[in-house]
């Protein structure tokens, strides 16, 4: 209990606290509201059995299989380090011919 108090004393996990339990809330009550509207809509409970179903183990379930052919498109950066194609777009470089240190070929030069 002494940990918890000490965390809880800390600005920034207060805050990360509260935005979690805020999306788990957001998370609970969309799939409520989900479910009711395939319950509305079908009026089958085995639809809304397979829609919980499928929101909470396809997820897990294709993780994985998503995560492992994203890193076999992975690039060489350097040495034993890689680089995935979405770090391009994380820094801002639209093309990937076109980066912070290169001009595009059709630009012409300072």
């Amino acid at each position: 209990m002494r940990g918890l108090r000490a965390s809880l004393r800390i600005e920034e996990f207060r805050a990360l606290l509260v935005s979690y339990v805020i999306n788990r809330a957001g998370d609970f009550v969309g799939s409520i509201a989900l479910a009711l509207i395939v319950l509305g809509s079908t009026g089958s409970a085995l639809a809304t059995a397979v829609l919980f179903l499928a929101t909470q183990f396809l997820p897990g379930i294709l993780g994985p299989v998503v995560v492992a052919r994203v890193d076999r498109l992975a690039l060489p950066l350097r040495g034993n380090r890689r680089r995935h194609p979405g770090d391009r777009v994380l820094r801002g470089e639209a093309d990937s011919r076109v980066g912070p240190h290169r001009r595009h070929p059709d630009q012409p030069g300072p």
